[in-house]
């Protein structure tokens, strides 16, 4: 018999091969932190800029200032054409009883295996549970009516060591 392709559906549903999938589809507001950065550290720059500018002369702070002004504007305009080109997110996951793991486009993949997990943060205003490893972290949306299943399933198979947050 043929391997099946695994079934990702908006609510955590169990597979088959005992292991809870779902997709979890994040608006374009979201999307808003990576531009909110990108601003963030566009300002500094176009401050570090006019800074350099003053201290080499009124010549040179003009010339400062005005790239400092098209390098914020040059960014806003990118933020701003991906923020309407971009769809809404589809994040697919899996749940067993070994690991959480993203399944990203094409071959990327993200698994966190519960033994390696060192901190976890619950948000469920966000409908979010940030899992953190040694080494990089992933963010697991969870539906709204599948939170709670979603939160203990993980927290059943923390290690004792793993810190446990939640934002309220």
């Amino acid at each position: 018999m043929a391997d099946r392709k695994p079934i990702y559906t908006p609510r955590v549903t169990r597979g088959e091969d005992g292991a809870y999938r779902w997709v979890y589809e994040i608006d374009k507001e979201h999307n808003l932190l990576g531009a909110r950065i990108t601003m963030r550290v566009m300002g500094v720059m176009a401050v570090m800029l006019v800074l350099l500018g003053a201290f080499m002369g009124r010549d040179a702070l003009v010339v400062m200032l005005l790239c400092a002004v098209a390098a914020v504007v040059i960014a806003l305009a990118v933020c701003l054409v991906f923020y309407k080109l971009a769809p809404t997110s589809r994040q697919p996951y899996e749940l067993t009883e070994k690991y959480i793991r993203w399944v990203g486009t094409g071959r990327t993949n993200a698994y966190y295996y519960f033994r390696g997990i060192r901190r976890v943060r619950v948000s469920r205003p966000e409908n979010m549970i940030e899992v953190r490893g040694l080494i990089g972290f992933i963010q697991v949306f969870v539906p709204p009516e599948d939170f709670s299943f979603v939160c203990e399933y993980i927290l059943r198979r923390l290690p004792e060591r793993a810190d446990v947050t939640y934002d309220e």
